[in-house]
């Protein structure tokens, strides 16, 4: 029987809190720039992956409100293996890891497109939504 890798995140800056439903949360810390995880300290995030997990989400200013909206997300799912669970806190806020998601997103989609294989047509997409939403 194959894991469903799955639960319910949260992801904390100094000045928001956002809540996703997510599969491979691991993925946080995978660089395109050379196909590894780059996981050295808590809080350590690429800051593209973080806005492809959680741009969408609805920004909390209060880990008791995240909280909450967690617990209701979770009362909605069938199975939920990891649980909630709050992620080590990114030590800046959601704008600065928004200017560095963009400058990030452009170099990983550099390194994609020259791959030139169709397997990262999904992963090349979001990439560029990053920049056209946020590409300041």
């Amino acid at each position: 029987m194959m894991s469903a890798d799955n639960g319910i995140y949260i992801f904390r800056t100094k000045d928001q809190v956002r809540v996703a439903y997510a599969h491979a949360i691991d993925n946080l810390t995978f660089s395109f720039l050379d196909s590894k995880y780059r996981l050295h300290h808590p809080g350590e995030y690429v800051p593209s992956r973080v806005v492809e997990y959680f741009g969408d989400c609805f920004p909390f200013t209060d880990l008791v409100d995240a909280v909450s909206e967690a617990e209701v997300m979770w009362s909605n799912i069938k199975q939920c293996e990891n649980g909630i669970s709050i992620l080590p806190r990114y030590d800046g806020s959601w704008d600065e890891l928004l200017h560095a998601a963009v400058a990030y997103a452009r170099n990983e989609l550099a390194v994609l497109l020259a791959r030139a294989s169709r397997i990262y047509d999904d992963d090349v997409e979001s990439l560029k939504k990053i920049l056209a939403t946020h590409g300041y």
